[in-house]
């Protein structure tokens, strides 16, 4: 170490110089250090709670409703001669009223008599058109004569289609008739998709 004064050069540990008699301090080993400062963690913004989702709300699905099966139409179990013959009068005309009447408890019965009181009204319906067409026809017959003329053709030609629309129930009835006889219940073109009578 020097003299800070001089510049001597003295040994450690000499408190004054031998040459000044200056006042040597002493000098420590390690030298002090300043601690220094750390920095203040600066304070971390709070996240921001997320908005909750809005529970989504499923339309309930409709319920599906299954159409009623329809039980085979095709045989009855074994009907007796009784509910046979009130079958096949349910296609005789007016005497549908009989199986309408006189058997209501019978499934095989009031399945024939609403095919028999379906034609029995097509054939009552056809019966009033050919009459009106007649009593208009013989009128124009009786003031015109019989001359040709395209009226007369008209109600000549709707006369025809009155008959062939007769024949067609007049076949239909004769379908029922052996399908009861048979004992079937088998449905009858056209007509058979219709329902007047509830079938217990």
């Amino acid at each position: 170490m020097f003299c800070p004064n001089c510049g001597l050069q003295i040994q450690d540990g000499t408190k004054f110089c031998p040459s000044c008699g200056t006042p040597i301090a002493p000098i420590s080993a390690e030298p002090q250090t300043e601690p220094t400062p750390q920095p203040t963690p600066e304070p971390k913004p709070e996240p921001k709670p997320e908005p909750k989702p809005e529970p989504k709300v499923e339309p309930k699905p409709e319920p599906k409703v299954e159409p009623e099966k329809e039980e085979p139409l095709e045989e009855y179990a074994a009907p007796n001669s009784l509910e046979k013959t009130l079958a096949v009068e349910a296609y005789l005309g007016i005497l549908v009223l009989a199986p309408l009447f006189g058997a209501k408890q019978s499934r095989f019965d009031r399945f024939h008599t609403n095919q028999g009181l379906i034609l029995f009204a097509l054939s009552f319906a056809l019966s009033i058109l050919v009459f009106f067409n007649a009593v208009i026809l013989a009128a124009i017959t009786f003031k015109t004569g019989f001359f040709f003329n395209a009226i007369r053709v008209i109600f000549i030609l709707l006369n025809g289609l009155y008959s062939i629309a007769g024949c067609g129930v007049t076949a239909l009835c004769v379908i029922g008739i052996i399908n009861a006889l048979k004992g079937k219940m088998k449905k009858l073109p056209i007509i058979g998709k219709f329902k007047i009578l509830k079938e217990k």
